[in-house]
């Protein structure tokens, strides 16, 4: 029988501290590696030795290729993300990707349009990159977000917790098209009115979402559907996806102040009398 064996090219050691992730570049030339000394290296996979290094007072957990190859993006304990150049290793941009929790993962799409981002706050970020904006939150992990990756064509996000979970998320632009599928297709369809019990009109009017638990292993495989962010910039995760809201608090004040003014304006007209 043949044996195959895995030859080692070589061994690059210069972190000082536990590499936490790595990354390659489209054109199979490049890799960078982030570490908790706080330190990102670009190396070259040609030439064997090292191309660039990157400095921050953090604690890098997660780093990602631009499918460019012209820009590194970062995350780590400093709750921020940040743009890297990899010609001279310079710092672009910074921007806060949570404020109560390290930034343990990231993934940018297919096109570079958008990234995701997870960690310590249990909420899953959709971002734009050139504007650095949050898009969209993602609210249901029930343990540390610990891993997140888009799908080749864009279309999902795939994201794991410390607590066992894996969740596939339907981007905004997929649901999207979905949408206006599902309201062409009404159109085009003339409607049947058949006899329905109450119960089965209740369950298609409900938005799709589907549960199953991965055999073998404590954690579920669940499709959910984004939390849309109200405003340009990125908030909290409880004010964005907050479901009461301070208008109802404004009408009722209203309200009694109305019906005091009225109260009172019959007690002059008794005294008048």
């Amino acid at each position: 029988m043949l044996s195959y064996r895995q030859s080692l090219i070589c061994t690059l050691k210069e972190h000082k501290g536990p590499v936490s992730a790595i990354d390659i570049n489209k054109f199979d030339d490049e890799a960078v590696s982030a570490s908790t000394d706080g330190t990102c290296i670009i190396w070259d996979l040609l030439k064997q030795c090292r191309r660039q290094i990157l400095f921050s007072n953090t604690l890098f957990m997660c780093v990602r290729y631009y499918p460019s190859g012209v820009q590194i993006l970062t995350g780590g304990s400093d709750r921020k993300l940040a743009y890297w150049e990899v010609l001279d290793g310079s710092l672009v941009r910074e921007v806060e990707g949570s404020s109560s929790g390290a930034i343990n993962a990231l993934d940018i799409s297919p096109d570079g349009d958008l990234f995701v981002s997870g960690g310590n706050d249990q909420v899953v970020k959709l971002w734009k990159y050139q504007e650095g904006i949050t898009t969209h939150v993602g609210v249901g992990h029930a343990g540390v977000v610990t891993c997140c990756k888009f799908s080749a064509d864009g279309n999902f996000i795939v994201t794991c917790d410390a607590s066992g979970s894996i969740f596939i998320w339907v981007t905004p632009q997929q649901q999207k098209e979905k949408e206006e599928a599902k309201e062409q297709e009404k159109e085009k369809t003339p409607e049947v009115k058949s006899p329905k019990s109450a119960k089965e009109e209740d369950i298609h009017d409900l938005p799709s979402a589907r549960s199953q638990k991965s055999g073998g292993s404590k954690g579920s495989l669940k499709e959910e559907e984004w939390c849309r962010c109200p405003s340009r910039s990125s908030q909290k995760s409880d004010s964005i996806c907050s479901k009461n809201g301070d208008g109802d608090k404004a009408d009722n004040k209203s309200l009694k102040k109305s019906s005091s003014r009225s109260t009172c304006s019959e007690k002059s007209k008794k005294s008048q009398k």
